[in-house]
């Protein structure tokens, strides 16, 4: 408030609106006013200034706090940070190489490309004898660390399933391993119809007889593409996933026996690839995926691959990577 705006209100209070209202009686009266108005207009202005300045101290200190706040938060996310790019080397050290196939297949391609660091699809190759091979492809619930933590407890039930194959306890049967994998993520995470936890796996398993000549396969809802010359069929899956509540504890997964021929070629995606939005809001889709594998088929394995990721990259554009992303192409020795 002015002193201006102080002296004013004295005046009115006192009833002196115009010069012919001021006389001898009142003169001093109105000097006394004057002097009041300006007594508490610097009373006012050191109030004003006191506040604006215990305003600035509080602004002072509230920025300090903040920013040690951020410091500390950046200190955390960067420790954070470590600890996930570990985790990813982790990941990627239980992932087989391409080599182990080299037995078994005349070519092959790995595509493989979590949507974050670390992801929820894993890929397992395991040599069991001179002659056969299980190959498994895993897409586990959600992606990211959840995805990681699922694919480790997936790896650990893996090596005991082969342990008990090399035991003789467990024959090497592709439905049968779905079968011991779904009862082992439902018990370990106690995983009954009241559970709150609820995870589990979509995948398929694949098991090859060199010697024989015979393929059989069991996927949860992860078909199995094959191509025969320049027929492409598709083996198709359950439509129960693996561990999730919903998932009886004793669900059966049907097993197909499949003879390889000649130029016999495999494919094995999770939905990652197909299920990938791109702009105005369209999806991949399965049909792109099996179009692009018929186009592809008189290519070598490795061209292939890089035809799959230049596909999916062109098809993304800009927009983010919906999901984890894991397709295996195999043309077996027959």
């Amino acid at each position: 408030m002015t002193e201006h705006r102080l002296l004013h209100k004295q005046l009115k209070k006192a009833k002196i609106s115009t010069l012919e209202d001021i006389n001898e009686k009142n003169f001093k009266k109105l000097l006394q006013l004057i002097e009041q108005s300006y007594t508490d207009y610097d009373e006012d202005k050191k109030l004003y200034e006191s506040k604006a300045q215990l305003s600035s101290l509080e602004f002072k200190e509230l920025n300090k706090n903040l920013s040690e706040k951020v410091e500390e938060l950046k200190k955390i996310n960067h420790n954070i940070q470590d600890s996930i790019e570990y985790a990813s080397l982790m990941q990627q050290a239980i992932l087989p190489k391409l080599s182990v196939l080299d037995n078994f297949c005349k070519e092959s391609f790995v595509y493989w490309l979590p949507k974050d660091i670390v992801g929820g699809d894993i890929y397992f190759f395991n040599i069991l004898d001179e002659n056969s091979i299980l190959i498994m492809v895993i897409d586990g619930a959600g992606h990211g660390v959840s995805g990681a933590f699922l694919t480790m407890l997936v790896k650990a039930i893996e090596e005991q399933i082969i342990a008990k194959i090399q035991e003789g306890k467990l024959r090497p049967s592709p439905a049968l391993i779905l079968e011991y994998f779904n009862i082992s993520i439902k018990i370990m995470l106690q995983q009954d119809k009241e559970s709150q936890a609820n995870s589990g796996f979509d995948g398929g398993v694949l098991y090859y007889n060199k010697k024989s000549n015979i393929c059989k396969y069991a996927g949860a809802k992860t078909p199995l593409y094959i191509m025969y010359d320049d027929e492409l069929e598709v083996i198709k899956s359950d439509r129960k996933s693996v561990g999730f509540v919903r998932t009886d504890i004793d669900q059966k997964y049907t097993e197909h026996t499949i003879p390889i021929e000649k130029n016999t070629r495999l494919y094995i995606t999770t939905d990652g690839m197909p299920d990938q939005e791109g702009e105005n809001d369209s999806r991949y889709g399965i049909t792109q995926f099996k179009k692009l594998i018929l186009k592809n088929q008189n290519l070598s394995f490795t061209q292939q691959g890089a035809s799959l990721q230049k596909s999916f990259k062109d098809f993304k554009g800009n927009c983010k990577q919906s999901d984890d992303i894991t397709v295996i192409g195999l043309s077996l020795f027959s």
